[in-house]
């Protein structure tokens, strides 16, 4: 599990199924689970200041890592730290697309493409882009926005961003079992079926 509190972005290196990141951290061993992107991925090995990591083809596939070259990076969360954000699987729903952004004096109002899906992307729901925690400021038929301060856009690959960039996305936990239970119970009165 994660908060969805990037700790740094760092340069992505990716060689087959293999991955390496630049190690900032000094509390990190083989087998510990770091987020990358958003994605939870297993500690491979550890050399040279570097983080090494082993990706299934699904995981490649299915992400935004073979065409993001700076990514977010967060240590799993220990059960005694503070959850500044919110909870974060580390478990990506898929990608959408970038649509740009506007400033607002110290803030930036960030676009991204509509997940498609069962479930909804609500105001003032959470949502996970690029493993940031972040909040959803507004939702139309197609699209969506957050609004984000300086400190985020400075220390997050949010930045780094162009247009129609892909970025990964993992919908809030608790929306998405409260959405679950609701359409179980849909089904058994026969309200809705799929």
């Amino acid at each position: 599990m994660f908060t969805g509190i990037v700790e740094y972005k760092t340069n992505l290196n990716i060689t087959g199924d293999e991955l390496n990141i630049q190690n900032r951290f000094n509390d990190v061993k083989n087998g510990d689970s770091v987020a990358i992107n958003g994605i939870c991925l297993t500690v491979k090995k550890i050399e040279s200041q570097k983080l090494y990591f082993d990706a299934g083809y699904k995981t490649i596939n299915s992400t935004n890592l073979k065409t993001t070259r700076v990514v977010n990076v967060e240590r799993a969360m220990r059960l005694n730290d503070r959850l500044g954000g919110h909870i974060v699987t580390g478990h990506v729903d898929g990608v959408i697309r970038y649509l740009g952004y506007t400033r607002d004096k110290s803030s930036y109002k960030l676009s991204f493409q509509m997940p498609k899906g069962d479930i909804p992307t609500i105001k003032n729901g959470s949502i996970t882009i690029n493993g940031i925690s972040l909040t959803v400021a507004e939702v139309s038929l197609d699209s969506f926005s957050i609004q984000i301060i300086e400190h985020t856009w400075e220390n997050t690959n949010l930045s780094d961003l162009k247009n129609g960039d892909l970025v990964n996305y993992e919908i809030d936990m608790f929306l998405r079992y409260m959405g679950g239970v609701a359409n179980v119970f849909r089904n058994k009165r026969g309200f809705w079926k799929r």
